[in-house]
């Protein structure tokens, strides 16, 4: 009996170890734990690793090649990454290739994918910090997708609105159903395509009455391209300034002499003070004035009388003939 149980604990010990290894045997297989290959370990930074962990598979150009040994943080902004590397892969992976933190699907675990670089740098060694990349973050990124569905479900909404607007309005199906308004828009269309063939028309006529003139064809042309005349105006816009200079000295003399004139008569000095105030002076060239006009009637009269005179008569006859002839010939011509 006391032999039957010791058979049996031993067996029980067999048993339970036998389940033990198997269970951290297919643990380490999860986890992608290389038992019998060696391995090389690698480096990568990140500011945000977006929930990895370690034994996550670690990948190159989306081949398994290892998996996470290690999370350290290194201060609040940073945190490095220990990755375990296939000893086979130290030919391929180089020190400035870019280390991405990526996911197995939509909503699976986190993995590395290493992204050869078109440097062509050296190959990494042990102990080597590779390059990193932000990867896109799945939370920020369903954010912004929930943000974007609200603004579609606000749009829809007021599409939705617009709709039963349009519906209700009776006036806008009236407008649509108005079958005038075709018509009206194919003749307004047709006015300005009249129109703008009327404005193109005028254009290239204009156009060409420029280079006419650009030409010196027509009298605007000659105008511009005569250089005779250009002479001529030039001239005559010197001998317009010499005179408008000597206006201006006759004005400014007749100015003065005005002056003078105001003074002496101001003063009741000169000539013209004399003449005008001297009432004796007045007097006597109102006299004369009245002789001369006497004289002047005497001296009519006694030309009249001449021509009745019997010695005088043929010679104011022959001077009137002579006054007809002149008048009829200047007629003629």
């Amino acid at each position: 009996m006391p032999k039957q149980t010791i058979n049996n604990v031993k067996l029980g010990i067999f048993v339970l170890s036998g389940a033990l290894f198997l269970i951290l045997t297919l643990y380490m297989i999860g986890k992608n734990r290389s038992f019998f290959g060696s391995n090389y370990y690698l480096k990568a930074h990140f500011k945000n690793i977006n929930g990895l962990t370690e034994g996550n598979n670690v990948r190159f150009s989306g081949i398994q090649v290892g998996t996470v040994k290690n999370i350290d943080i290194l201060n609040d902004t940073l945190i490095e990454v220990t990755l375990s590397i296939k000893e086979n892969m130290n030919k391929f992976i180089r020190f400035d290739d870019y280390a991405m933190i990526g996911g197995e699907g939509l909503m699976g675990n986190k993995v590395i994918n290493i992204e050869p670089a078109s440097t062509g740098g050296r190959l990494a060694k042990e102990g080597d910090v590779l390059r990193t990349k932000t990867s896109v973050n799945m939370d920020e990124m369903l954010s912004v997708l929930e943000k974007t569905n609200q603004d579609i479900a606000s749009i829809s909404s007021g599409l939705k609105q617009t709709v039963i607007n349009i519906n209700s309005s009776s006036a806008l199906w009236e407008l649509l159903n108005d079958k005038t308004i075709p018509v009206n828009i194919r003749n307004s269309l047709e006015n300005v395509l009249s129109t703008t063939k009327n404005i193109q028309t005028s254009s290239e006529d204009l156009d060409k009455i420029m280079q006419g003139i650009s030409k010196g064809k027509g009298s605007i042309g000659n105008l511009l391209k005569d250089t005779t005349l250009a002479f001529q105006l030039n001239s005559a816009a010197k001998e317009i300034n010499a005179t408008a200079k000597n206006a201006n000295q006759v004005t400014k003399d007749l100015q003065k002499l005005v002056t003078d004139i105001n003074n002496d008569l101001n003063k009741g000095k000169g000539p013209v003070n004399g003449l005008l105030n001297d009432a004796e002076m007045t007097r006597n060239i109102s006299e004369s004035l009245e002789n001369i006009k006497k004289g002047t009637d005497a001296f009519s009269e006694n030309m009249e009388a001449l021509k009745h005179n019997f010695f005088f008569r043929g010679y104011f006859k022959k001077l009137e003939k002579s006054k007809l002839k002149a008048s009829e010939k200047q007629t003629k011509k």
